[in-house]
C-alpha cells in the first residue's frame, strides 16, 4: 500500500477512519461515497486479526505467549523475520517469516502480550487468509469508488 507523506494509518485507527481522514476533503457530490462502499463491501463490519482468521479448533495451551512493547511494531529492513520497534528499544527474533507477520498484524498499540499459535501451518493459514481478504476489500475498494465517480 503506498500512501502520502502523514497518511499513513496507525494500527489503531479501523479501516473506515483511515478512508475518512484520506477523503475528508472530498467534493460535495462525494458526501457518503465512503460510507457507501464501506457498507457495501462489509455489510457486517470489518474481520479482525487473528480472532476472525485462526481455526476455531486451536485452544489455549497450543498457543504461546510473547511479551511485546505496547508500541506499533515492524519488520527489520534486513530480515524477514525480525521485529522490532521504531526506536529500536524492542526486538524480537520469530520462528519464521508467518510468526513475524502474525505479531505485526496483531500488535495493537497498548497491547503488551500476544498469543501465537504454536504450530506453524496454523500461523501460515491466519496470515495467508488475512492477506487475502485485505487484498480482496483493497480491490473491491477501488473497483467501487471507480464505480462511483465515473
Amino acid at each position: 500500500m503506498i500512501y502520502l507523506a502523514g497518511e499513513a494509518p496507525t494500527r489503531a485507527e479501523s479501516g473506515k477512519e483511515v478512508l475518512l481522514r484520506i477523503f475528508k476533503k472530498s467534493p460535495e457530490n462525494d458526501k457518503g461515497l465512503v460510507e457507501k462502499v464501506l457498507t457495501e463491501i462489509t455489510p457486517r463490519g470489518a474481520r479482525k486479526f487473528p480472532e476472525d482468521f485462526l481455526e476455531k479448533t486451536i485452544e489455549n495451551s497450543e498457543m504461546a505467549e510473547i511479551e511485546i512493547p505496547g508500541t506499533p511494531l515492524q519488520l527489520d529492513a534486513n530480515s524477514e523475520t525480525t521485529i522490532i520497534s521504531p526506536k529500536r528499544y524492542f526486538k524480537y527474533e520469530a520462528r519464521n517469516p508467518s510468526e513475524a507477520k502474525y505479531i505485526i498484524y496483531a500488535c495493537e498499540i497498548g497491547q503488551k502480550k500476544i498469543k501465537v499459535p504454536r504450530d506453524n501451518l496454523a500461523l501460515l493459514k491466519a496470515v495467508v487468509g488475512y492477506e487475502r481478504y485485505c487484498h480482496e476489500i483493497r480491490d473491491q475498494s477501488f473497483s467501487l469508488f471507480i464505480k462511483y465517480t465515473k
